[in-house]
């Protein structure tokens, strides 16, 4: 099971929907714990890089929405 905060939550709906490019900060530590999280996702799953279409932190909210 994923389990993001509601300001994770909100860094990656702002970061998807290009409010922000390159977080700073907080929203930066932030966002690299989202993307260890999406990474070992990804090594739990088995999953390929290719199976990303280039996108980690898309693939990772989808995961986390389907729940």
């Amino acid at each position: 099971m994923i389990t993001l905060t509601a300001e994770e939550t909100a860094l990656i709906e702002k970061f998807l929907n290009r409010e922000i490019t390159d977080p700073v900060g907080e929203d930066a530590e932030m966002m690299d714990n989202i993307k260890d999280k999406a990474l070992a996702l990804m090594d739990e799953l088995g999953t390929n890089a290719d199976e990303l279409d280039g996108n980690l932190i898309q693939w990772f909210y989808d995961k986390y929405k389907a729940q």
